[in-house]
């Protein structure tokens, strides 16, 4: 059984169901808590604005963990299979969502990339803090702007186009909109563009980092064996407010002189610290997960990129426009091991300031 939010006249209901059922069982579970009968029922989801088909497993409209199931329809008037949802329900219904979790943004084309770098961002209060601080320049405006509307949960999309604009002209690298890019190289020109270096700098005894580079040897189960062949015999002397581990799913094949992917599993929690690479006399810090950029496809130039972020104890999957609740689980699960669905590539964790030693 998966718990579903049942959305009836303005009020929100729990329901747990099972998705081998039809929905025509889904509205008899229903009509228990709405008293609709469901013959006066029409069923829709909170992204796919047509009724479903009593007729249908759950399963079939891929309905995931909490998500909103709409109800239209009173026990006056019966049920007409080719009734939509109006302009003000969908408005309605969409504040309510906003409410609960993150907003997405429509991709126009290959953009996936930079949407993706820019809620990973956009999900940490102590980014968004430091970038209204900024002044607004040609290309930080735009993105304080966007940063803006996704904070306060408002339609970003036109935003976006703004800010799209600069940032090409800025960086003619990303000109060609028919070519999917690097997220972590958006990421990383982004996080310049701001001036948030100093937020992510990891100084060790011989180099200063933004990002710690995580190699996935077969010998390798977790981020801290592969840290730990990173460093070698260096030590941590600064330790970041925000720590962020990319990992290095690609290598170059010289036999077949293109890049390989590499899926295997290399795990990571949702807490972690680095003191056994700090050295004696530095404040050891532990982090929490705060977002995560994950890449499906063979290589970092095609495929497809989302972000998972947690806000609050809740974490939600932004797929461009899409915006879906998941379990811990699905986010652990990004470590690697299936060679053909979503893998980490970026890691966010945020210093945890209540336990900091």
């Amino acid at each position: 059984e998966i718990p579903l939010k049942i959305w009836f006249q303005d009020q929100t209901y729990d329901l747990e169901t099972d998705l081998e059922e039809t929905i025509e069982t889904l509205a008899v579970q229903i009509e228990s808590i709405t008293q609709l009968q469901p013959q006066f029922q029409i069923l829709m989801l909170e992204n796919y604005h047509m009724p479903l088909d009593f007729s249908k497993q759950m399963s079939y409209y891929q309905i995931q963990p909490n998500q909103t199931v709409v109800v239209l329809g009173s026990n006056t008037i019966a049920a007409d299979p080719n009734q939509k949802m109006s302009e003000v329900q969908i408005k309605r219904l969409e504040n309510l969502q906003a409410a609960g979790h993150p907003i997405g943004i429509i991709n126009p084309k290959n953009m996936c990339y930079c949407i993706s770098a820019l809620q990973y961002l956009a999900s940490c209060k102590k980014i968004l803090s430091h970038v209204k601080k900024q002044p607004d320049t040609d290309l930080v405006g735009p993105i304080k702007q966007l940063f803006l509307k996704l904070e306060e949960k408002t339609d970003a999309n036109s935003q976006f186009s703004k800010f799209l604009k600069y940032f090409i002209d800025a960086h003619p690298d990303f000109k060609n909109l028919m070519e999917q890019h690097d997220a972590q190289e958006a990421l990383s020109v982004l996080e310049s563009d701001l001036h948030l270096q100093e937020m992510f700098e990891l100084q060790t005894t011989k180099q200063q980092l933004q990002f710690i580079p995580l190699t996935i040897k077969q010998e390798f189960t977790n981020v801290g064996e592969s840290i730990q062949d990173f460093l070698g015999e260096e030590k941590i002397i600064k330790l970041p407010k925000l720590l962020q581990l990319q990992f290095v799913r690609y290598t170059f094949d010289e036999e077949k002189k293109k890049a390989q992917k590499i899926s295997r599993k290399l795990g990571f929690t949702m807490q972690m610290n680095l003191n056994e690479f700090v050295a004696n006399d530095v404040d050891k810090t532990n982090y929490k997960l705060k977002a995560v950029i994950a890449h499906q496809g063979t290589s970092v130039n095609n495929g497809h990129y989302v972000c998972f972020v947690r806000q609050g104890k809740k974490w939600f999957c932004l797929n461009d426009n899409v915006v879906q609740y998941v379990e811990e689980d699905a986010v652990l699960a990004l470590a690697g091991g299936d060679a053909v669905g979503f893998l980490s590539y970026v890691c966010l964790y945020q210093a945890d300031e209540k336990e900091k030693e």
